[in-house]
């Protein structure tokens, strides 16, 4: 997701730091683990499962960096191929979104926000998911 990543600032009050539980990559979804850090979100049952996700990393962050984090704002992405005007969620695979609603039992379910364009998608996190 990173190579073609261009996140819009929206300006003060849309996100904010967070100190990195794990090395983390831009435009990686992230989530808080229980002492307030980021770590990389992913919708997935299991040991790695990390939900609920706060929003999306501005830059790469090694473990122990400070990383921003955004919580609104337009994400463009030149590798991603949307489909307009889906509804996105909080993918199985780390730190990712997509088109496909999560199906498997244990799995969550987060929207994240909505295509606008092929490239183009509104960041706008849904404070609660379901597990299914």
């Amino acid at each position: 997701m990173a190579a073609g990543l261009v996140i819009q600032d929206p300006g003060a009050g849309a996100g904010r730091p967070y100190q990195a539980a794990e090395a983390i990559a831009i435009g990686e979804m992230v989530a808080l683990d229980a002492s307030g850090y980021a770590m990389v979100a992913n919708a997935i049952v299991g040991a790695d499962h990390q939900v609920p996700t706060v929003g999306i990393a501005m830059h790469a962050a090694a473990l122990g960096e400070q990383v921003e984090v955004k919580h609104l704002g337009e994400v463009e992405d030149a590798d991603a191929a949307f489909t307009e005007g889906r509804v996105l969620y909080l993918a199985e695979t780390d730190g990712n979104v997509t088109e496909t609603i999560p199906t498997t039992s244990g799995d969550s379910v987060q929207v994240v926000g909505m295509t606008l364009t092929s490239t183009i998608w509104r960041l706008d996190i849904s404070p609660t998911y379901t597990t299914l």
